[in-house]
């Protein structure tokens, strides 16, 4: 568990989980009911990764540059979907889905984490 993920000085979610080693980001939130707290994905490099959500719950993804902005959000993924982002990320967020909306999130915002 890790410390906050902030846009500007705001909270967005106070604790979060990381997936920053193959294991971690291969299992992700697979085989969990439901997201009860947001998972950070750290990729190895800058690229228009591909998920899926097999064996997942529903869920938001929120798509980041290196430089921290968001650079696509796809809201309510379905279980058994691949997605892929508009432009290349290095980190990625999955939440709850509808969090993305309910915290008035955009794409160019930037976080902090």
């Amino acid at each position: 568990m890790n410390t906050m993920i902030l846009k500007g000085k705001r909270i967005l979610w106070k604790t979060h989980k990381k997936a920053d080693s193959m294991t971690s980001r291969f299992v992700g939130i697979m085989l969990q009911s439901k997201v009860s707290e947001p998972l950070l994905f750290r990729f190895p490099f800058t690229f228009r990764w591909q998920i899926h959500s097999y064996f997942c719950p529903r869920f938001d993804a929120i798509f980041i540059d290196g430089n921290k902005n968001i650079v696509d959000i796809i809201a309510h993924i379905q279980p058994n979907m691949h997605v892929t982002p508009k432009k290349p990320a290095r980190f990625l967020v999955e939440c709850a889905p509808g969090e993305a909306k309910r915290l008035g999130l955009k794409v160019q915002d930037t976080l902090t984490f």
